[in-house]
């Protein structure tokens, strides 16, 4: 089941897989910088200084990536398709469900990072499994199993567990990325 195809190295493939990364490591500093805000009782207004200029910043450069890389293969082949139609739901339901807790709060924060990171997980084990990659399924189950345990925390220790729980998948999908570069073919 989890044999590692060859495949022939695609730039746009692995610039997407290194810009994953980065979002993974700026979502890292922003609950460490909220954590140390919370817990010295610093005065400092965290969603506009640290939140939104880090992911505006971040989604900036996304979209330059996406801008530069014209990276539309949605009608490549079947499987292709069920990925792209899974991560798109699994998108729509993460902003929806943080946008709906973010009004009306009926989740507490422990709950809410437990269902997010439950969510991510179920995002890598189900692309592990329509493309056959151990990697992605490693890191499915990694984020499944920490959910739970970011659902025992306490308000403050979320933000620490989460963060340690993001650099380890950071460093993760690095280890996948190196592997990717090494065992794929470069045509050039």
């Amino acid at each position: 089941m989890f044999s590692q195809k060859i495949e022939l190295f695609n730039s746009i493939e692995y610039n997407k897989r290194v810009l994953f990364i980065i979002w993974i490591l700026v979502l890292s500093k922003c609950l460490i910088l909220e954590y140390y805000i919370k817990d010295l009782t610093l005065p400092i207004n965290s969603p506009f200084f640290i939140w939104s200029l880090s992911l505006l910043l971040t989604s900036l450069a996304s979209y330059l990536f996406s801008k530069q890389s014209q990276t539309l293969q949605i009608f490549q082949d079947g499987k292709l398709k069920i990925r792209v139609l899974v991560n798109i739901c699994i998108f729509l339901l993460l902003v929806i469900l943080n946008s709906t807790n973010l009004l009306f709060s009926y989740f507490n924060w422990f709950n809410l990072m437990a269902i997010n990171f439950a969510l991510l997980g179920i995002y890598f084990l189900l692309n592990g499994w329509l493309k056959v990659d151990k990697w992605k399924f490693i890191s499915g189950s990694y984020l499944l199993l920490s959910s739970i345990f970011i659902s025992q925390c306490d308000f403050l220790g979320v933000y620490l567990y989460s963060s340690f729980v993001l650099i380890i998948l950071a460093i993760h999908l690095i280890v996948d990325l190196i592997y990717y570069r090494h065992t794929s073919i470069n045509t050039e």
